[in-house]
């Protein structure tokens, strides 16, 4: 069947049998009205780095498709990960200690994802190629940054398993709560004090931090040391610590802000906020069942299984959170469950009722989450791009 895009006759193809249509007929018909709508409000882009990043786009060859460009940056950040888990393995920034120079390559590495996440919109709009499947790609992207950027992270500042998981659920929150507020309004707003753009330039600082003076000077250092006024119970409190309690805070001010925009949208446009809670539900539900599978587990599976818990607790994460921009983008509800929390689940009820050796578990789960992530990102990228008749790493012919 057939139908119209910019003026042109768009043929509409089926998929393979093999493929997994999660999207209904409804829901990919929803596709030929796409429109992305989205505000950057970060400082660092107003003061110079719209400007870098234009002076940036006279390289990008025009032949270039947009994904491809989001795909390089991609790469970059997976080659941080496979360094640290090469070097590190399952020992956590506490216990093993990276050569400097690599330090040097994260933040190279971040910097080269940020300027690629930047180039691959512009170059999408100069070429007149942008389409959903080219939003749902680099978000797609974006969502794994978190586990990706975990493990570099974890050895720079020296947290340990433990820590570095709660670290990480924070992150992935502050992520999933921006786009909870987009699946409401249709228009994703990056704020301006708490922005991916610093969060990154962030990162950058503390790889080329520890580049100069080490992981450990997070721990010989204090709060005191630095703010001599500070109550006597928090004087000796290492710095590598300090972030830790400062997380409920950071998760106040960010996803309050979220739900603080969302509810004068629901205000504005006769709709409940109470209802919208229910689309946070399908992470929260995972981070609970995470957070309890990780205090009581008997082999501690933060610090002996941190390599598997952290993809594990990541992809699932990207794919939770991938439903949800799915939905959006498709007009589809998102139910309050996914099957696909049954891992966690089976994971939790093991750790206390021991139906199977523990350090087997784990290990497993990850491997059907992986082979479930990747068999559903394949499927809703053929979906997508039969149904839009358009190439993922390829731009139309003129």
């Amino acid at each position: 069947f057939t139908g119209m895009k910019k003026g042109k006759a768009v043929v509409h193809t089926a998929p393979p049998s093999w493929v997994w249509k999660s999207i209904s007929p409804a829901g990919l018909k929803a596709l030929d009205d796409y429109k992305y709508t989205g505000q950057d409000l970060s400082i660092l882009v107003e003061l110079f780095l719209r400007d870098f990043w234009n002076k940036c786009m006279v390289f990008v060859p025009e032949t270039l498709a947009p994904n491809v460009i989001t795909f390089i940056g991609f790469m970059f950040l997976i080659s941080n990960s496979v360094l640290s888990i090469w070097w590190c393995g399952d020992s956590t920034g506490e216990t093993c200690e990276l050569p400097r120079p690599f330090f040097l390559w994260f933040a190279f590495s971040v910097f080269v994802y940020q300027l690629m996440d930047n180039l691959d919109g512009k170059q999408a709009r100069k070429t007149g190629s942008s389409s959903a499947l080219g939003e749902l790609f680099d978000h797609g992207c974006d969502s794994l940054y978190m586990c990706l950027i975990a493990y570099p992270m974890v050895c720079a500042v020296g947290w340990n398993g433990t820590q570095s998981f709660y670290i990480l659920c924070s992150a992935v929150l502050v992520f999933y709560a921006s786009h909870w507020e987009e699946y409401h309004t249709n228009n994703l707003i990056l704020g301006r004090f708490c922005n991916p753009t610093e969060g990154q330039f962030g990162c950058m600082f503390l790889f080329i931090f520890a580049y100069f003076v080490g992981p450990q000077w997070w721990q010989d250092n204090s709060l005191g040391t630095f703010l001599p006024f500070v109550p006597a119970v928090l004087h000796t409190l290492p710095l590598r610590v300090v972030g830790l309690y400062a997380l409920p805070f950071l998760l106040l001010y960010v996803v309050g802000d979220n739900a603080w925009s969302l509810n004068k949208w629901c205000k504005a446009n006769n709709k409940s906020f109470t209802s919208t809670f229910s689309k946070l539900s399908p992470l929260i539900i995972h981070i609970v069942l995470m957070t309890m599978w990780v205090n009581v587990s008997r082999i501690n599976i933060a610090e002996t299984q941190f390599v598997y818990l952290v993809n594990f607790h990541g992809i699932m994460f990207s794919y939770l959170c991938d439903r949800l921009m799915i939905a959006r983008i498709t007009h589809e509800d998102v139910p309050h469950w996914n099957h696909i929390l049954f891992l966690t689940v089976f994971g939790l009820l093991n750790a206390l009722f021991g139906f199977v050796q523990e350090e087997l578990v784990l290990p497993a789960l990850f491997w059907i989450l992986f082979a479930i992530f990747i068999y559903y990102g394949v499927s809703v990228t053929y979906q997508l791009s039969h149904y839009l008749d358009i190439f993922v790493f390829k731009l139309p012919s003129k």
